[in-house]
């Protein structure tokens, strides 16, 4: 059974509560209670994944909290270069929790001041539930010092 999110868990809870309250076979209840069960150990398993993910330096990247990303270093475990032998590279290792059928990240790239100087974007199709990928921003312009995602697109 795919994962849920919180948001439907609640939903499907609560339309089956009213179904259940209409209904008074111990048949119903009795499926409606191992409905329960298992939506809540779903969701039990999701909030483990999410906990095991930030203790290992993940960080949310959207709004929705279904996707989490950690910046890599050349020695990490996952870290792939960029390939290219000038320009400044980032490197962010990125689980889709849900699942992604398509995942677009965009980042602006900016100057030691702030200042946005560029941009840069990776995408990754068919990301399963809890699935990892190796995404890449990279600049050319001379005075690149920090990425900072600006958009996060999950489907």
């Amino acid at each position: 059974m795919k994962k849920m999110t919180l948001a439907m868990l609640v939903l499907a809870s609560t339309l089956l509560v009213g179904c259940a309250s209409e209904s008074t076979s111990g048949e119903e209840s009795a499926a409606l209670a191992s409905f329960r069960a298992e939506m809540s150990a779903e969701a039990e398993a999701q909030d483990a994944e999410i906990a095991q993910l930030e203790r290992a330096g993940f960080t949310n990247l959207n709004t929705s909290g279904t996707v989490y990303s950690k910046f890599l270093d050349q020695g990490d475990a996952n870290y792939t270069d960029c390939g290219y032998s000038r320009g400044v590279c980032s490197v962010i290792e990125v689980v889709a929790i849900n699942g992604c059928s398509s995942l677009y990240v965009e980042a602006n790239i900016e100057n030691s001041n702030g200042v946005v100087i560029d941009w840069a974007n990776d995408s990754v199709q068919n990301l399963g539930a809890g699935d990892h990928a190796v995404m890449h921003f990279t600049s050319f312009e001379s005075g690149a010092a920090r990425i900072q995602m600006s958009e996060v697109n999950c489907r």
